[in-house]
């Protein structure tokens, strides 16, 4: 008959579930820090092209730049929802 200690493999198993509880925090904690001001950063210029591009929208009188301003209006609308799509899913770790 053979008997064997395991305290020294429970208190290690311990310590790694610890550990990784810890670890998973400082994870969460950084994404919740960081995400929102990178957002902000990349987000933060598309702004003022935004209100560019709609005044030179209200300005102009030839159909053919009209066209092209919506256009490029359009995709600045998109680049800003994209962005703010991609951090959202970043921090719920998508």
């Amino acid at each position: 008959m053979t008997f064997s200690d395991d305290s020294e493999r429970r208190r290690l198993e311990s310590e790694l579930r610890q550990l990784t509880a810890e670890l998973a925090e400082a994870e969460r904690r950084k994404t919740e820090l960081s995400t929102p001001p990178f957002a902000h950063e990349l987000r933060n210029p598309l702004a003022p092209i935004r209100n560019a591009l709609y005044v030179m929208r209200k300005v102009s009188d030839n159909a053919t730049s009209m066209a092209q301003l919506r256009a490029d209006e359009w995709n600045a609308n998109w680049s800003s929802s994209c962005i703010c799509q991609r951090s959202t899913r970043y921090r719920r770790g998508e």
